[in-house]
């Protein structure tokens, strides 16, 4: 996604104007353990586990696993100094239905808040 694309997409008194303006590179993000994201009975699944899971995947109930999709998470551009960050998020449920988007994150204190949501394409 191009600098210029995501300047045109958020207003021009927008906080994240100048953050994205100097966006060179990402940060090295960590990996993290998915069973770390459990929630309930949800459990997420490894790129390798969906691999090996067969070419079709049925959004809803299957066999008592609760299946909510592809999630596709970009490394994170983050401005420690001024406590700014943006991802890009892929969400696919199956079929023809999910987005594409770029998330802007401000932190308020400890916590990380969305700020805005740039859409690059829904199906």
């Amino acid at each position: 996604v191009s600098r210029e694309f995501l300047l045109s997409e958020i207003s021009k008194d927008s906080k994240f104007r100048d953050f994205i303006k100097k966006i060179r590179k990402p940060v090295q993000s960590r990996k993290f353990d998915p069973d770390s994201l459990v929630q309930g009975k949800i459990r997420f699944m490894t790129r390798e586990e969906l691999n090996r899971s067969g070419p079709v995947q049925v959004f809803g109930v299957q066999e008592r696993i609760l299946f909510l999709g592809f999630f596709d998470l970009s490394r994170i551009y983050i401005d420690e100094m001024n406590g700014m960050a943006i991802f890009e998020m892929n969400w696919l449920g199956g079929g023809t239905c999910g987005y594409h988007k770029m998330i802007l994150l401000y932190r308020d204190g400890d916590i990380w808040q969305i700020g805005e949501q740039i859409w690059l394409g829904v199906y």
